[in-house]
């Protein structure tokens, strides 16, 4: 994969392999996505998709796109690859998916970006995690490792600042602090809300 990445041939989003000849790059382990006859509503997949992060064994990815129709994909554990040609249907819409961990990685924020999401949110068992990404914004990857470094940096030296006690406490909570200091930067909005029971 990382070969295929530097050959231009994939785009890397964390979670999710884009692979423009149509295969997976996850070893073979996905289905093919496919628009839902039956579209379910967003509370119902958050539903889904919260029982799912809490029984983790796989990802599972619902697109809710501008003109009403749901594209559902399934695949393995910590990843859902897609295609270029089915990011390109994605354009305005929004992605959710279960997440074993706490927040979004930066990762999923590009892969928002790059496939014109309008929204990615992550939903764990008790929380979900979403960034709303502005009409147009655009980042090249190299801008964005520049951005990510930036936010990176602030926060360590925040970090330092608190002393060793709760510098480990805020190591527990990093990727949901740099998300903070990147949304301030890109002025895309980040926002972590319960779910309830």
């Amino acid at each position: 994969v990382k070969r295929a990445i530097k050959q231009g041939r994939v785009r890397s989003g964390g979670d999710y392999i884009l692979d423009p000849s149509g295969t997976p790059s996850s070893g073979g382990g996905d289905i093919v996505g496919r628009f839902l006859d039956i579209p379910i509503t967003k509370k119902e997949a958050i539903s889904r998709l919260r029982e799912l992060a809490t029984n983790f064994d796989h990802e599972e990815a619902y697109v809710f796109l501008p003109d009403g129709r749901v594209y559902h994909k399934v695949g393995v554990l910590n990843k859902v690859s897609f295609t270029d040609d089915e990011c390109k249907l994605f354009e305005g819409g929004v992605l959710m998916h279960n997440h074993r961990s706490e927040t979004l990685s930066f990762q999923d924020v590009y892969f928002a970006i790059s496939s014109r999401l309008n929204e990615i949110r992550a939903i764990c068992p008790n929380k979900q995690f979403s960034i709303i990404i502005p009409n147009g914004l655009s980042v090249s990857v190299s801008d964005f490792k520049e951005i990510t470094k930036m936010a990176y940096e602030k926060l360590e030296s925040k970090a330092k600042k608190l002393g060793s006690q709760k510098y480990a406490m805020l190591l527990a909570d990093i990727q949901h602090y740099e998300l903070k200091e990147l949304a301030k930067i890109l002025h895309i909005r980040y926002a972590a809300t319960s779910i309830g029971k």
